[in-house]
């Protein structure tokens, strides 16, 4: 499947007729002098994309061509200067997790108004088309898309950017030698079809997705980061349950449940069972409050990778375990139990390898590195012989190893008057070694609103948000640590940081100076308590 493949959806608007091969005037056109349009790929509810081809460096890129149904100047006067401003502001978007966009302009010498943008061409499949497939996804893979897509909106989010139409058919997933990837395409094109005082077009439907719209975007109120924060929360839910937590038969009852409804549980919703940590995630993005959620992606990334860690999940490509293999010395009948051998493959000259079996005990010793084995009958017979008492003699060793740690230390004897010296008939024993005390330490990540607070320490700045502060266990048991965060413009805020688990998050919101704190009100979970994410091993 190509990429950009934008499925419809039976919540959006419908999507633009195809248009006849033979009169699509865009197909072998020569857009903005070096895009040579090859062929259609995609139909969506705004518009059209196209394979295109730059030249004269034969890049093969993505045309989208916006529907000319929602683009009348005489209608919106504003339009061109919002598409100008937003295009430019989503080609500064650079992340390897976002679909680039490489250039935009007013198509010309067409019969009706319209704009383009060219972005990066991606092979792949959309997530939509990958939940069509698998139904849902195991947790691991349901936690590394959600991550990744976060990645993705932690820097358009830094730029001031607002994705606002987050869906599976604008998720794509691309797969590689180094395991699967995510690209998140389509940034601020929900903002440029519209207004920010309405999302209805013409025929009266919601421009954007009612399963997957942000409480405060159906309600027309203030829209933030935190919407898109929501919109991921939907995502993670129907990654892992199949469907996503609310889907009407109609886009307003869709659209009256995210407002009103509690979110099902995904054992309700579908009979999957889910790890009640990882349930939880998509549950906190869930909430109806944007207060009450995750409330930014920094924040999201830090609780997924903490919950990776407290689950022993498989973080994905360059964080898996790799297993060594032994050199090729023997390949013989080996002894029983199990050994651990070192890193190299092979083992040249005479420097000694070692073997530290695992069995009943453990010892080490020391095996010289083994000729090659002549030629002729004879010899051959000689070798096998040696090699035969070799293996004899390091079983022996073996054993001696093993049977003199089982044989219990003698009884301490009574205390003798002192006598004269005699030379002991074995050397003495080293006493005991003791161990190292190694002095704990973690860390808590502070994640504030808004990001870039300084965080202080004894008139010390020790770093701005989001950052990782290192801590020490033992010690906050014995003094607590006061960090106060700071920013001009804002109220400072104080945290007493006592004994926290490891991997705690922090988060803060700053109010602006002469403003007052408003209880914030939390809506209780289905359950009657407030879901907890953090685990304990």
């Amino acid at each position: 499947m190509s990429a950009h493949s934008h499925d419809g959806e039976s919540d959006e608007a419908p999507p633009a007729p195809a248009p006849d091969p033979s009169r699509d005037v865009l197909l072998g056109m020569l857009v903005s002098g070096k895009y040579r349009v090859h062929r259609l790929i995609a139909r969506g509810g705004m518009g059209r994309i196209y394979l295109a081809e730059q030249e004269p460096l034969g890049r093969s890129v993505a045309l989208k061509v916006l529907d000319a149904r929602y683009v009348q100047s005489d209608q919106d006067p504003e339009f061109q200067k919002r598409f100008l401003l937003e295009a430019s502001t989503c080609a500064r978007l650079t992340h390897p997790n976002t679909v680039k966009v490489y250039d935009y302009g007013r198509l010309e010498d067409t019969p009706e108004e319209t704009y383009f943008m060219v972005m990066e061409y991606i092979d792949g499949r959309t997530l939509r088309q990958a939940l069509k497939d698998y139904g849902h996804f195991p947790a691991a893979r349901a936690l590394r898309v959600t991550r990744e897509i976060a990645r993705s909106l932690r820097e358009a989010h830094r730029q001031g950017v607002v994705h606002r139409d987050l869906k599976p058919s604008n998720v794509m997933l691309v797969a590689s030698d180094e395991g699967e990837s995510v690209k998140v395409l389509d940034f601020g094109i929900v903002k440029v079809m519209r207004d920010d005082f309405g999302d209805l077009t013409q025929g009266g439907r919601f421009l954007g997705s009612p399963r997957y719209m942000s409480p405060e975007v159906i309600r027309h109120t203030d829209v933030d980061t935190r919407s898109d924060i929501y919109s991921v929360g939907v995502l993670l839910y129907e990654m892992l349950a199949g469907k996503p937590p609310f889907a009407g038969e109609k886009s307003v009852s869709t659209m009256m449940a995210h407002l009103n409804d509690p979110v099902p549980t995904i054992k309700s919703r579908t009979g999957v069972d889910v790890a009640v940590q990882v349930e939880a995630i998509a549950r906190r993005c869930l909430e109806k409050d944007p207060r009450n959620r995750i409330q930014s992606s920094e924040e999201l990334i830090a609780v997924i990778d903490q919950l990776i860690r407290d689950l022993g999940l498989d973080a994905g490509p360059g964080a898996r375990n790799v297993a060594t293999l032994s050199p090729a010395l023997v390949s013989e009948p080996s002894f029983p139990g199990s050994a651990s051998f070192p890193s190299s493959s092979t083992n040249t000259g005479s420097t000694p390898v070692n073997w530290q079996t695992q069995a009943q005990g453990t010892g080490s010793f020391t095996h010289p590195p083994v000729p090659p084995a002549p030629s002729g009958g004879a010899e051959r017979e000689r070798w096998r012989l040696i090699s035969f008492v070799s293996m004899l003699v390091t079983i022996a060793v073996l054993l001696a190893l093993v049977l003199r740690r089982e044989v219990a230390a003698p009884a301490p004897a009574a205390p003798q008057p002192k006598a004269a010296a005699v030379a002991p008939t074995e050397p003495p024993r080293a006493p005991p070694t003791q161990p190292n005390i190694v002095t704990p330490s973690a860390s808590a990540v502070i994640v504030t609103t808004p990001d870039a607070v300084e965080v202080v320490e004894n008139n010390r700045v020790l770093g701005v948000t989001p950052m990782t502060l290192a801590i020490d266990p033992v010690a906050l048991t014995r003094q607590p640590r006061l960090i106060v965060l700071r920013k001009e413009g804002y109220q400072s805020q104080s945290i007493e940081l006592g004994p926290v688990p490891a991997g705690t998050v922090l988060q803060r919101t700053l109010l602006r100076n002469g403003v007052k704190a408003a209880p914030p009100k939390r809506p209780a979970s289905p359950a009657g308590k407030p879901l907890d994410i953090r685990t304990t091993r």
